[in-house]
C-alpha cells in the first residue's frame, strides 16, 4: 500500500512538472495513455502467472 501511494504521489508530481514546462495539448494526450498502458502491464502479468 505504501509503495502504491509513493507511486501515485510521484506520478502526480511528474504530471504537475510537465504541465508547468509544456503546453497542456502535449501533456494531456500522454496522460490518457496511462489506462491502456496499465491494461497491457496487467495482461502481461496475467499471462506470466502473477
Amino acid at each position: 500500500m505504501l509503495l502504491a501511494g509513493i507511486g501515485a504521489l510521484s506520478a502526480h508530481f511528474c504530471q504537475a512538472q510537465a504541465l508547468k514546462r509544456l503546453e497542456a495539448s502535449v501533456v494531456i494526450p500522454i496522460d490518457f495513455l496511462r489506462v491502456p498502458m496499465a491494461a497491457v502491464v496487467r495482461l502481461l502479468r496475467i499471462r506470466r502467472g502473477d
